[in-house]
């Protein structure tokens, strides 16, 4: 398992009758991801070649560091380090680096040669600075990009493609009067979503299962959910089709249906608006029509079980 998390919720259970005797609820759930899907190709190129990068400016300033330590003066550390580049140059096989040929190691170098000449050239031998502290510039130098690839990383899409597996299940029970002995059974699900999620296009395809138990006293029907979903995603702007089938005990099974849109305002807030058709017990009405903002909810939420 990938991850496991436990929760209990308990709710007081409002009457109108204010003399009746006092009834809460409590219930436990669970929820788990079994499959997380992978890493996405373009995050584990970009990821690769930042590692590249590193070795080959670790490896460079490790030759470098040879150059400055037999250099005593401002001079002698641009003749060193300028012979030491040059037979890296002259032999590529100096940076023993698996996934580069010799000439991306080549490359590399020139780009890595201009930044120092011109690092080194632009002090003069009248600059009082020990060659150890100018060295200790130079490594500086070699290694700020990094920080930028790093940054340049972070805005690679993190989004896991493949298949992703949750499983998730609860269960509720009612107390009177604040005693345990009182604890009825009340009832209890358990559901499951499978996506698999593509690169390329951005689209997932969702599956839905779930399955509810009532206590004989709440309700005569068991039911089976059966959902499925699409949503395909470009920039901040998500697009989606849900349709979800209840199966019950008494063949009276119904069935929902509704088209989604959400937009991202920003981390963690989306302003959606959705349209469909949804068959339900509580009310004759079965349009679906809702423009909304929610907040704290990811772009890919599975399929909204039926009311």
């Amino acid at each position: 398992l990938n991850n496991l998390s436990i929760s209990m919720v308990s709710a007081k259970i409002s009457a109108e009758d204010t003399s009746a005797v006092p009834e809460h609820m409590i219930s436990f759930g669970f929820r788990t991801q079994i499959l997380s899907g992978k890493m996405s190709p373009q995050m584990q190129k970009s990821i690769d070649q930042l590692k590249l990068e590193i070795k080959t400016k670790q490896l460079i300033i490790l030759l470098l560091m040879e150059s400055a330590e037999i250099s005593n003066s401002l001079e002698e550390l641009k003749q060193n380090i300028n012979q030491t580049l040059t037979e890296i140059e002259q032999n590529p096989a100096l940076l023993s680096i698996d996934g580069l040929s010799d000439d991306q190691k080549v490359t590399r170098l020139k780009n890595i040669r201009k930044e120092i000449i011109r690092f080194l050239w632009e002090r003069n031998a009248a600059d009082s600075i020990e060659v150890n502290l100018l060295f200790k510039d130079l490594k500086e130098l070699i290694t700020s990009d990094i920080k930028e690839s790093i940054e340049r990383l972070r805005n690679v899409s993190k989004r896991p493609v493949g298949l992703l597996v949750e499983l998730a299940g609860a269960t509720a029970w009612r107390f009177t009067n604040n005693s345990y002995e009182s604890g009825k059974y009340m009832r209890s699900g358990i559901w499951s979503t499978f996506c698999y999620r593509l690169e390329k296009p951005y689209l997932d395809i969702i599956l839905l299962t779930r399955y509810m138990h009532n206590d004989r006293s709440i309700s005569l029907n068991n039911s089976f959910d059966l959902g499925t979903r699409l949503l395909y995603q470009h920039g901040k702007i998500g697009i989606s089709a849900e349709y979800l089938q209840r199966f019950e005990e008494d063949k009276n099974d119904r069935s929902r249906i509704v088209g989604i849109v959400e937009y991202q305002v920003k981390n963690d807030v989306y302003l959606l608006a959705s349209f469909g058709k949804d068959e339900s017990k509580r009310s004759k009405k079965s349009l679906v029509s809702l423009i909304g903002l929610n907040i704290g909810i990811g772009l890919n939420p599975t399929v909204n079980p039926l009311k």
